[in-house]
């Protein structure tokens, strides 16, 4: 039975609040804190700031991370899905 199971992971957690705390300081989400953690350390951050309300281009920009810091191999998003992403953005605008 592997370690990381549900059971095995909650027994490190004393009590609710200790396993709150825990979460809470991922902002409980965290994929998008890794997400915007890549951001950060490509030194894109100063890019991701003025479009902070669009959603879209957070996950470009973290492509665009990801790919700078192709060396350390972080997951990068399909071309496809990328191109479907600023088609979408171009669609909103166009509103």
């Amino acid at each position: 039975m592997s370690s990381y199971t549900s059971e095995s992971v909650l027994e490190k957690f004393k009590s609710f609040s200790d396993l709150a705390n825990n979460y809470g300081e991922n902002g409980g989400h965290i994929p998008g804190r890794f997400m915007g953690m890549t951001i950060k350390k490509a030194g894109l951050l100063d890019k991701q700031i003025p479009e902070i309300e669009n959603p879209i281009s957070f996950f470009i920009l973290y492509n665009k991370a990801a790919s700078k810091l192709k060396q350390d191999n972080y997951p990068v998003f399909h071309k496809e899905s990328i191109d479907y992403l600023i088609r979408l953005q171009h669609a909103l605008i166009e509103k």
